[in-house]
């Protein structure tokens, strides 16, 4: 049986090459520390996803753990109790990642030496971080400290081999996109073929 569109669905249903146009020079360039591609934001200010938070109160348990970790990574705090303190004292401060630019997953916060993927097109750019892979990792707000071990190490890898290699080789990440897509991932929650 075929269905003819009718001009609700049609409107509904965007064109997949119309939304991908603006996007299709957009090339992987780098990996970059925040401190360096932002410059501007102080090593007290963690990025998170979503809009501001209301207050310290309202930050959910999953970002409140993140952001101790990444105070523990950054050196802020000498342990748990010290950067929640810092937190409710409002010594460091949660903004928005999307207001600088940067995409970040979940419950995962974005500090000062962390590393972001720096993606432009030549006009504009934008960053996400480098995420240490499964669990435990920060995007999932976790307490184990094997998050900061393992951030450590993609830390590293990402700054001190991948940087140099994306500045000669730029990935194309349209054309990634699209086979990732084709395969089955929605490059949101399934990501299995374009990270192959």
């Amino acid at each position: 049986m075929t269905t003819t569109p009718t001009l609700a669905n049609a409107e509904r249903a965007p064109d997949a090459a119309a939304l991908a146009r603006p996007y299709a020079g957009a090339l992987w360039q780098g990996v970059r520390r925040r401190d360096a591609v932002l410059p501007h934001l102080p090593p007290s200010v963690l990025l998170h996803a979503g809009p501001p938070f209301a207050s310290v109160d309202a930050v959910p348990a999953p970002v409140r753990h993140a952001a101790v970790q990444a105070m523990l990574f950054e050196g802020l705090a000498a342990d748990a109790a010290a950067a929640i303190a810092l937190l409710g004292a409002g010594k460091v401060t949660l903004m928005p990642a999307q207001d600088h630019g940067v995409a970040t997953p979940l419950a995962q916060v974005v500090s000062g030496s962390m590393p972001l993927a720096v993606v432009g097109d030549g006009a504009s750019v934008a960053y996400a971080p480098l995420i240490e892979g499964p669990p435990p990792a920060l995007r999932f707000g976790t307490r184990d400290a094997g998050a900061r071990a393992r951030l450590e190490t993609v830390s590293a890898y990402g700054l001190d081999i991948l940087d140099g290699w994306l500045r000669v080789h730029a990935v194309a990440m349209m054309p990634l996109i699209a086979e990732a897509l084709a395969h089955g991932d929605d490059c949101h929650g399934r990501t299995v073929a374009a990270n192959a």
